[in-house]
């Protein structure tokens, strides 16, 4: 495999991940910037498989974090920062007891990062799947026929033709796939209820480019829902967004 060698190295008093080639029984070297490059957009790729996340860190920061936190791979190297007992710490190394005022850190690796990373990413697709409901076969061929009311700020009413479900944010596909509260495209979705399926575009147009990247995600996860595939929420000149579909709040949602 290409970039067999590759190594994640983490230190833990600065959380910081380096990228490494080692070859067995060489010294390691700093990666290449083709393999750093190449292993950071496969990272990227990866997560976005788990869904949308408030993580403001680099995606193969957090993607390898989730790898060490699942010691998928992930080799622990105690190392002492200090030692003052004037004995030889290598004594108590060998005796495998490390005394109480040795500080010792987390850091670690992850050797053969690309095979470990895949074999993560079947893993972890396997799982949302699996741990995704199933939802009724809904009968619709267009958005029209389709509604959602909120009911509270973490469930739905879903009706369609000859259908009617009630869903919380996670079982329609609008869970965070780290922290599993509501993602930022089911706060937007929130919003686009309140105003009855409009979105309007406020005039300075400013944070309108993350709303854009909201709508797409809404826009993904309603076809794949609803098996449709004509786009469920068009943007309108000097409008903003519109559903194609009925979208509001249930008065249980206001009070």
């Amino acid at each position: 495999m290409e970039y067999a060698d590759l190594t994640a190295h983490w230190d833990s008093r600065q959380d910081l991940w380096t990228l490494r080639h080692a070859p067995p029984g060489e010294v390691s070297t700093p990666a290449a910037a083709d393999s750093e490059r190449f292993f950071k957009e496969t990272a990227r790729l990866a997560l976005t498989r788990l869904g949308p996340s408030n993580d403001v860190r680099p995606s193969w920061h957090v993607w390898l974090d989730l790898m060490r936190k699942e010691k998928r791979g992930f080799k622990r190297i105690a190392q002492l920062r200090s030692w003052r007992g004037g004995q030889s710490i290598d004594q108590f190394l060998d005796e495998g007891t490390v005394p109480s005022n040795a500080l010792i850190t987390e850091s670690g690796a992850i050797a053969h990062v690309f095979k470990e990373s895949a074999e993560f990413c079947e893993d972890r697709a396997a799982r949302v799947s699996a741990d995704r409901p199933s939802h009724p076969a809904h009968t619709v061929s267009r958005w029209d026929e389709v509604e959602i009311r909120f009911l509270s700020d973490e469930r739905v009413q879903i009706t369609t033709v000859g259908a009617t479900e009630t869903r919380n944010f996670a079982e329609f596909g609008f869970a965070d796939g780290r922290s599993g509260k509501p993602n930022l495209a089911w706060i937007t979705l929130k919003s686009l209820a309140v105003g009855d399926g409009v979105f309007q575009q406020p005039n300075t147009g400013q944070g309108w480019p993350k709303v854009e990247k909201r709508m797409q995600e809404i826009r993904s996860r309603l076809r794949e829902y609803f098996n449709l595939d004509d786009d469920p929420l068009p943007y309108v000149e000097r409008v903003g967004y519109r559903a194609r579909f009925r979208i509001h709040c249930a008065p249980s949602f206001k009070t």
